[in-house]
């Protein structure tokens, strides 16, 4: 194979009939695609025989499926999502990985819907949404890369409101002392011995003053409804020893926003910025416009040039792929 991509090939016999057969594994773009490896070729006499290959290039479709759980989403595996072209034609179908994540690597330049197979959706008795969702694939020389489609599936079934009985209240019975009485102290008082037995044996619990106790009561209520300690004093006003005010710190420290973690490009580290007229990521940028390049002064003082977050490691080291097939050797692959 010559620089110009032809192959000669020499002493074969005139007016015979050969099958040639192609492999496209060395191709250096895993993008470009042949429909046709086998090919009948006639020879002709003293001349060489032009034999046109035609290459498709393709392009890859991604994205993500989620479980809605009450408030809380997570990847699903196992879910089948179906390619059409025309609306009509299925193209071919795919799984999610155990994170959710699915990738379709084959899609000629057109437009294409993208849905979960609503005949698992069925047997499952849950629903999509959205019910599917349209993208395009345009031509390029590198095969064109979609990794935005995110669908998310629940379930149909009723959501079950536990309903809570409440207890039975509960009224505290007090038994008069008088009735606390033993049986056999009340018989032990014969009617005809009271004017015998002395006053101070005939004086009945209910008015010895331990039926002053319940009086304390209203005072353990009362200590335990009121909370001065969570009380905070009016401003200008000297705070009681105990009194503990409010604190506001917890609320400050909401201001900062949270760090994005997950996958990043790392493309060239410099000691100084690069200028804003560089031309340095200009062939990146034409060849792959929604590729996003950032420079990020880190803590060792030098500045980064990295991409756009990505979710999954997958989806990265397509990236990765596609930089380097373009002949950029520097392209690295950074969690932070």
């Amino acid at each position: 194979i010559e620089k110009d991509t032809v192959t000669r090939i020499y002493d074969l016999q005139p007016y015979a009939q050969y099958l040639v057969t192609l492999n496209g594994s060395k191709f250096d773009n895993i993008s470009w695609r042949m429909h046709n490896q086998t090919m009948s070729v006639t020879v002709d006499p003293n001349q060489f025989k032009r034999i046109e290959v035609p290459v498709v290039v393709v392009g890859e479709a991604s994205g993500q499926v989620y479980l809605r759980d009450k408030n809380t989403l997570r990847g699903q595996g196992r879910i089948t999502i179906q390619f059409y072209k025309n609306d009509t034609v299925k193209i071919s179908s795919t799984l999610t990985e155990s994170d959710g994540y699915f990738s379709f690597m084959g899609l000629a330049p057109g437009d294409y819907l993208a849905t979960i197979d609503p005949e698992q959706m069925r047997k499952l008795n849950m629903r999509a949404t959205p019910a599917f969702i349209p993208f395009t694939v345009e031509p390029s020389v590198d095969g064109d890369y979609i990794y935005d489609l995110e669908f998310e599936i629940q379930s149909n079934a009723p959501v079950s409101i536990p309903v809570v009985t409440p207890a039975p209240a509960t009224v505290p019975v007090t038994v008069p002392a008088t009735e606390t009485t033993p049986a056999s102290a009340k018989k032990a008082i014969p009617a005809p011995v009271i004017a015998t037995t002395p006053a101070k044996d005939t004086i009945p619990s209910a008015v010895i003053p331990k039926a002053a106790e319940p009086a304390p009561v209203p005072k353990t209520a009362a200590k335990d409804t009121v909370a001065p300690p969570l009380v905070q004093p009016p401003a200008g006003q000297k705070r009681e020893p105990g009194v503990t005010p409010s604190k506001p710190e917890p609320a400050a420290r909401v201001t900062e926003s949270p760090v994005q973690s997950g996958y990043r490009l790392q493309f060239l580290v410099t000691d100084k910025p690069l200028d804003s007229g560089s031309t340095y990521f200009a062939r990146l940028k034409k060849r792959l416009p929604i590729l996003e390049i950032t420079a990020i002064r880190e803590e060792d003082g030098r500045y980064h040039y990295v991409s756009q977050h990505f979710r999954t490691r997958r989806e990265a080291l397509h990236w990765v792929r596609l930089v380097n097939g373009m002949g950029w050797e520097d392209c690295l692959l950074r969690w932070v």
